[in-house]
């Protein structure tokens, strides 16, 4: 199963010019917590997410009318390529702790998101999507991109029982 396959179409997108204001009736019209950043030419230039623009709100004490999304997004990306298989997007999310994936084109344009819900839905058989993905340990990249509050890895709540570093 390639990246493709799973990513969602059409993310929400914004400009690095964009106010946090904008960005944040975006994210509340389209129930999301991430948005990626494009220049006009459509290629990635970040990602920003509720947590970059609670974090500046509570910072900067400005509007955020008055703030760029240029000025807190994060443009260190992990990202993926439509044809990449499923196994690489898994192994990102876990490496990089991160619970989305831009999908970019060779070009570095944006075409997508591949999150850990859309892993999660065609890892279950009887989910809305159908197919099962067939790395043997999705649930360990998974959990390596939740990190617990003391900084570990724990797969709480998947019967699992263990932490990613005892598996």
């Amino acid at each position: 199963m390639t990246a493709r396959e799973l990513m969602s179409t059409p993310p929400q997108t914004c400009q690095p010019t964009t106010d946090l204001a904008a960005v944040t009736q975006l994210m509340w019209n389209h129930d999301c917590g991430f948005v990626p950043v494009v220049e006009a030419d459509g290629h990635l230039a970040g990602v920003v997410t509720d947590r970059d623009i609670c974090m500046a709100a509570a910072t900067r004490h400005v509007k955020p009318e008055a703030v760029r999304v240029a000025d807190v997004m994060s443009s260190r990306l992990a990202t993926v390529r439509a044809h990449d298989d499923v196994s690489v997007a898994l192994e990102k999310l876990g490496s990089e702790r991160v619970h989305r994936l831009p999908v970019v084109d060779a070009d570095g344009r944006l075409e997508g998101i591949v999150s850990i819900n859309d892993l999660v839905l065609h890892t279950d058989p009887s989910a809305r999507r159908g197919q099962v993905l067939r790395d043997e340990r999705p649930i360990e990249h998974l959990a390596a991109a939740a990190p617990t509050v003391d900084g570990s890895v724990e797969q709480q709540g998947l019967g699992v029982g263990k932490t990613v570093h005892e598996v």
